[in-house]
C-alpha cells in the first residue's frame, strides 16, 4: 500500500471532521480525562478509514472510467 496515493483524500476529508471537533469545543464540550486524547485519535482513524474508502470506492473506480473514455 502506497500511503501517498491517500494523502489527497486523507487531507480532504479530515477537514469536516476538524470543523465537528472544533464545534464542539466552542459549544462548552470540553474533553477531559480520557475523552481529551481519545476523541481526536478516534477522529484521525475515522479520516484514515474514510480516504481508504473513498479511494477504493470513488476515485480508483472514476480513475479507471475516465481512462477507457478517451
Amino acid at each position: 500500500m502506497v500511503l501517498s496515493q491517500y494523502s489527497y483524500l486523507f487531507y480532504a476529508d479530515h477537514y469536516p471532521l476538524i470543523y465537528l471537533y472544533i464545534g464542539w469545543i466552542n459549544a462548552g464540550v470540553h474533553p477531559f480525562g480520557l475523552y481529551a486524547w481519545s476523541t481526536p485519535v478516534a477522529l484521525a482513524l475515522i479520516a484514515i478509514a474514510a480516504a481508504y474508502l473513498l479511494s477504493r470506492f470513488y476515485d480508483k473506480p472514476l480513475r479507471r472510467w475516465l481512462s477507457r473514455s478517451k
